[in-house]
């Protein structure tokens, strides 16, 4: 597996420790190897694609001029791109380029169920989204030209944005920290700090490692809503400890803790809580994308053992005991399907020689056809 911090006096468990939802920090040259597997044009056709997410931000801090165009876009509206600094910006790039995707593997020492979509920019000189902060961890990679970066403080709903439909910079920017990022540095931030990257010249290029973290009102919402599909309809509210009362009218308090009693059932029984986490962050980002059945996925009745085969972007797994979770889904496996159903989980690239030795039973097998047919795995 990668090491993303090869080139660092850093490990992945002192990044974590240290680091991790903590403080910003810049790994210089840890990705100098990894080729950029996009060139500017071929970013900017993705960005023509009705089915890609993509916006163009122009303007700059010192005017305030900030304009917003969401894609998809002609090429030559390109052309027309003048004056102002802009930045071209390419949500889920992973879904679409195999090798774009093969950069989550220097993260997978986070929870891969954590990891959201691989956002790709190309930035003009000057060329910027503004002071802003986000609330997910970000990994910012520098792979082609430079851009500098302004790390600034901690902040919260509370800080004043500017007055803008489409943008949400901060008003207010305080420079605690500077890095110039060059191809192969990665820039780490944590939720909540406020950063600041210029693009130093036309061929800056950076790659955003997002994660997805939902807010506890989603949590709580989404968790209760998923509970009350999963219990049967007769457990009903009881209270065979009725007391006469002498205003009918009136909730009581022991009324509540009967309620009270009800939902602490629920919260105590972690294993529903991690079927419900494996469901819920297995959704896939862009369910539209599953109907797509890319050029390069192949249609093939069986798998060689000199082969390589890939897990298709647009597929999300998970498992817990004998469960496998695909996109939002939740199955129940036998045993003996087990070590390959965890193989497909925990990897995105599999050798034929591999996923052969786990498919020994009629069960796996089945399983194995299964992904195929649905396009979950196809041919490198």
């Amino acid at each position: 597996m990668p090491d993303l911090f090869d080139q660092s006096e850093l490990t992945a468990e002192l990044f974590l420790k240290e680091y991790w939802q903590k403080k910003p920090c810049c790994l210089k040259g840890a990705l100098t190897e990894f080729e950029n597997p996009l060139s500017i044009d071929e970013l900017k056709v993705l960005a023509t694609q009705e089915l890609i997410e993509s916006r163009i931000i122009s303007g700059t801090e010192q005017l305030n001029d900030w304009q917003v165009e969401q894609g998809p876009f002609d090429p030559v509206e390109y052309q027309a791109l003048s004056g102002s600094p802009w930045t071209l910006l390419v949500q889920a790039v992973d879904q679409w380029s195999p090798e774009t995707r093969q950069l989550m593997e220097y993260f997978r020492f986070i929870s891969s169920w954590r990891v959201d979509d691989i956002m790709v920019s190309y930035a003009s000189t000057g060329g910027s989204v503004g002071p802003h902060f986000d609330y997910y961890d970000v990994f910012l990679i520098q792979l082609n030209g430079s851009r500098r970066w302004k790390i600034g403080q901690q902040c919260t709903d509370q800080d004043e944005l500017l007055d803008h439909p489409d943008v949400k910079i901060l008003s207010e920017f305080n420079t605690d920290e500077e890095w110039l990022a060059e191809p192969g540095d990665v820039i780490y931030i944590p939720p909540g700090f406020a950063h600041f990257g210029v693009a130093q010249d036309d061929q800056c290029m950076t790659y955003s490692v997002g994660f997805r973290a939902p807010s506890e009102s989603e949590i709580v919402s989404e968790y209760f809503s998923w509970l009350a599909d999963q219990l049967p309809g007769n457990q009903r509210y009881s209270d065979p400890d009725l007391q006469l009362q002498p205003n009918p009218g009136e909730v009581t308090l022991d009324a509540a803790k009967r309620i009270q009693t009800i939902i602490e059932k629920h919260l105590k029984n972690p294993e529903s809580m991690v079927r419900w986490l494996a469901s819920y962050m297995t959704e896939p980002k862009y369910p539209e994308l599953l109907d797509e059945e890319p050029e390069r996925i192949l249609n093939i009745e069986r798998f060689e053992e000199h082969k390589e085969y890939i897990r298709n972007e647009s597929f999300r797994f998970a498992y817990f005991k004998n469960l496998i979770f695909i996109n939002g889904e939740e199955f129940e496996l036998p045993t003996s399907v087990l070590p390959l159903a965890h193989t497909i989980c925990n990897d995105t690239r599999y050798l034929g020689s591999d996923l052969i030795r786990h498919a020994q039973t009629l069960e796996s097998q089945d399983l194995l056809e299964q992904l195929f047919d649905m396009n979950a795995i196809y041919e490198a």
